[in-house]
């Protein structure tokens, strides 16, 4: 039966394969039990500091007695089952050894690093920190299959021989569209600070036509008087 399937589907069953299996064993380490997670990214935002390595994240929470795990939906999220405040007390300690920017004492993230930290963190590395799916090297968060994977436009510009026009050629060919544009003829219109009397410029330097009709010219010569 091996011999019969094609070797093009042979090799698409492959990487199925493959990637559900990494998928399938990230998705194993999670935390069952806990409903929601934390992006580490969103947090530091907060906090206006400097973002630390999740495995020095996961060792704090570890060496605390907590529970954690990454996320295999977003590889920025940490699942754990630590309160809030020992999560904040991990990052007001990064924050002590780490200043960052000074934030306004308004700032939701001041009122947070006001506080002192209350439980006692460390951040280094423990070797149970590194789950086996990061350890072995699995793909545990998918990428796209292909350059410019996803949706494509509706409408396609065809090239000779009905041959289509790929993304990145249509990109080459609209690349600095605006900016190559031939400048505007302006001398075509007539100048409103010349009618005035007030254009400081003369004929060949202002971009606008001083021609003007001849009561415009009475005006001009009024206003000027």
């Amino acid at each position: 039966m091996r011999s019969a399937v094609p070797n093009a589907s042979r090799r698409a069953i492959t990487s199925t394969t493959t990637r559900s299996t990494n998928s399938l064993s990230c998705m194993a380490e999670d935390l069952l039990d806990v409903p929601f997670y934390y992006q580490v990214s969103q947090l530091c935002h907060q906090l206006h500091c400097s973002a630390p390595k999740t495995l020095a994240i996961r060792s704090a929470l570890m060496r605390l007695g907590y529970r954690v795990a990454y996320v295999h939906c977003n590889k920025d999220g940490l699942r754990t089952d630590a309160p809030i405040g020992v999560l904040y007390d991990v990052f007001r300690t990064w924050v002590k050894q780490n200043p960052g920017k000074k934030l306004a004492a308004t700032a939701p993230g001041a009122k947070i690093l006001a506080r002192q930290p209350t439980a006692d963190v460390c951040f280094d590395i423990l070797p149970e920190a590194n789950p086996p799916s990061r350890r072995n090297n699995l793909l545990r968060h998918q990428v796209n299959p292909e350059p410019n994977w996803g949706p494509k436009c509706r409408a396609k510009k065809r090239k000779g021989d009905g041959e289509v026009e790929s993304e990145p050629e249509k990109r080459k060919r609209l690349q600095d569209k605006r900016s190559n544009r031939p400048a505007p003829n302006l001398k075509m219109y007539p100048c409103k600070r010349f009618r005035e009397g007030a254009c400081p410029l003369t004929e060949e330097n202002c971009r606008y036509r001083h021609e003007v009709d001849g009561e415009n010219v009475e005006n001009v010569e009024a206003a000027a008087e």
